[in-house]
């Protein structure tokens, strides 16, 4: 938020609080007469990542451990048998009398690969460490990539130079996204934002945006939704009419800078012995058509109507407090 105007801020500020979280928040506010509705939301028909984007060359996901699952039920399979795989691998890779050890020696060779887990209990979800329950968890299949393939395609910056420990390390992180991914598409954790605005005084206006992935697509939604607020509301900021209110309880209109020569009177009530809100009472004015755009001005004490709790104190003449006031 790089906004200087402390109303918006505070306003952004609120938003920000209550659209932050877990799944689907909204939050409506009224400012200078317009009615602004902020919503992060679901995503109710995503992409399906494995099929409509583009992934490195041979990369994969194989759940075909899983019943539910053939071997390119999510993306291209990875070419050998993904049960046995693992029999073998849980079995210390044993090479003699064992007929498909040859392929799999080729295949871990040739491929970054971790295994896929699990848990399946009225919704699906999965990671590369494990879960806890014995009962509806288990490893459903493998992520896979070709070595080469990260260095060809300079995933993570790799490239052939680098030692084989670094290569590694980035392919094993771009099996922890693949899988990462996976999780969140299972889950439905893809997000969209809304946002609503209503106006007295000219088109009401509503944008949207979909496609968010995860906590951190959340988060980014979020920032979206604080950057087009805090445009729409500077707008209305630098729109707003401004009102001062004299001693007679009567209110006029400023437009541009403010000029003492041209208040009427220049006596304004004192709270030294009085509650502020008590003055208020006493005076004249439509306090719903002012709403919170009127500036009060009491012998150097000024609110706005909004909050009448919060009154800051400014040393000085009225004069020179409203010389020194930024609409």
């Amino acid at each position: 938020m790089d906004t200087t105007i402390k109303e918006v801020k505070d306003i952004l500020e609120q938003v920000k609080e209550q659209l932050s979280g877990y799944g689907e928040e909204s939050f409506e506010f009224d400012f200078l007469g317009a009615t602004h509705k902020a919503s992060i939301v679901y995503d109710t028909d995503p992409e399906n990542p494995f099929k409509d984007w583009d992934h490195p060359k041979g990369s994969g996901i194989d759940l075909s451990n899983h019943r539910g699952y053939r071997p390119d039920s999510i993306t291209e399979g990875a070419g050998i048998d993904v049960p046995e795989f693992l029999w073998w691998i849980g079995n210390d890779r044993p090479e003699e009398d064992y007929e498909e050890a040859e392929e799999f020696i080729q295949f871990e060779k040739e491929h970054f690969w971790t295994k896929v887990y699990m848990y399946d209990h009225g919704g699906r979800t999965v990671n590369i460490t494990g879960f806890d329950c014995r009962w509806d968890s288990g490893t459903a299949g493998i992520a896979f990539i070709p070595k080469a393939t990260v260095v060809e395609e300079g995933l993570y910056q790799a490239h052939e130079k680098m030692g084989e420990e670094q290569i590694e390390a980035r392919g094993e992180r771009f099996l922890e996204y693949h899988v990462e991914l996976l999780d969140q598409w299972m889950k439905g954790e893809v997000y969209g934002w809304d946002v609503e605005s209503e106006y007295p005084d000219q088109d009401d206006t509503s944008d949207s945006c979909y496609s968010y992935w995860g906590d951190q697509g959340r988060e980014a939604a979020v920032e979206e939704v604080l950057s087009l607020l805090e445009v729409r509301l500077e707008e209305q900021w630098e729109k707003k009419p401004t009102y001062l209110i004299n001693q007679n309880g009567n209110y006029f209109e400023v437009q541009g800078e403010l000029d003492p020569e041209k208040l009427p009177g220049c006596k304004f009530y004192t709270t030294q012995d009085l509650m502020l809100r008590e003055v208020v009472k006493d005076l004249n004015v439509d306090w719903e058509e002012l709403a919170d755009s009127a500036i009060l001005v009491f012998d150097g004490v000024w609110s706005t109507m909004k909050d009448m709790t919060e009154v800051t104190h400014f040393e000085g003449s009225v004069e020179d407090f409203i010389l020194g006031f930024e609409l």
